[in-house]
């Protein structure tokens, strides 16, 4: 999605050491082999363990799953969980997670429409040289979004 944040180190590290997601099968094993995760069964690895990075407070986890509940990709959706986990990770100071709460206050995802709360987050981000924020923020100032 165009508007949402993947961090750096997310789910890319855990993608690189999961097989791909093509088929929906266990693999037979060879003699002294281990069995092989894909499809389906892969998938749901990955969203059990960031699941599990995400309740041990990793801020990139957090955005990650945040942005599956926005979504509903793999999860049931729900606005208020995308809230709650994107405001974890931004608390942190995750640039990506500030900027997607942000997105969240400006188009009234989950929570009350709000420019300047969007427009205080974008700041943060953009602060980190984080360019989608700075983008937003721009944006903000072009349109008279919250920066009055």
């Amino acid at each position: 999605s165009g508007r949402r944040s993947r961090t750096e180190g997310g789910d890319r590290g855990l993608r690189a050491r999961l097989p791909a997601l093509d088929t929906c099968s266990i693999s037979p094993s060879a003699p002294g082999e281990e069995a092989q995760m894909t499809g389906a069964a892969a998938e749901a690895e990955e969203l059990r363990l960031l699941i599990e990075r995400a309740a041990h407070g990793e801020a990139v986890a957090q955005n990650n799953l945040a942005i599956r509940y926005e979504d509903g990709n793999g999860v049931v959706q729900e606005q208020a969980e995308a809230l709650r986990l994107y405001t974890q990770a931004a608390d942190q100071g995750l640039a990506a997670a500030q900027h997607n709460l942000g997105m969240c206050y400006l188009t009234g995802i989950g929570t009350a429409h709000d420019e300047k709360k969007a427009t205080r987050l974008f700041r943060k981000a953009a602060k980190q040289g984080f360019a989608p924020a700075q983008f937003a923020l721009g944006s903000c100032f072009t349109d008279g979004a919250g920066v009055v």
